[in-house]
């Protein structure tokens, strides 16, 4: 990768390729992207969503390509302090997971909570 590798697209499999032409990138962005989005909805107001960016947002920290990001949304609003970020498709489909199993721990502690006031 080059200093100049900042926009992406991916394979079948997730996997990321350099793509410096802004017309090509553009396309694939609207219309080719294989793996938009993984959503899930917890129930009809929370969503965890894990989607590929396409921009590098690693600000030239990192030695990899940061691509991808998980954020949950309550009422469709994003839920304070929590997004993640990710350089492979495999590790933003294991945060895809975790933040999905964070979420309904959360849920089962506070309906357990609510059950138990007086």
């Amino acid at each position: 990768m080059s200093e100049k590798d900042l926009m992406f697209i991916h394979d079948e499999l997730g996997h990321h390729i350099p793509c410096n032409d802004v017309p090509a990138w553009g396309a694939f962005m609207k219309n080719g992207r294989m793996i938009k989005r993984t959503t899930a909805h917890i129930d009809p107001d929370i969503l965890v969503s894990t989607a590929f960016l396409g921009v590098d947002h690693s600000y030239g920290d990192e030695p990899e390509p940061i691509l991808w990001e998980t954020m949950v949304f309550i009422n469709g609003e994003p839920l304070d302090r929590f997004s993640a970020r990710y350089c492979s498709f495999e590790l933003a489909l294991a945060g895809h997971n975790e933040a999905l199993k964070r979420v309904k721990e959360d849920l089962s502690n506070i309906q357990r909570d609510f059950k138990a006031q007086p």
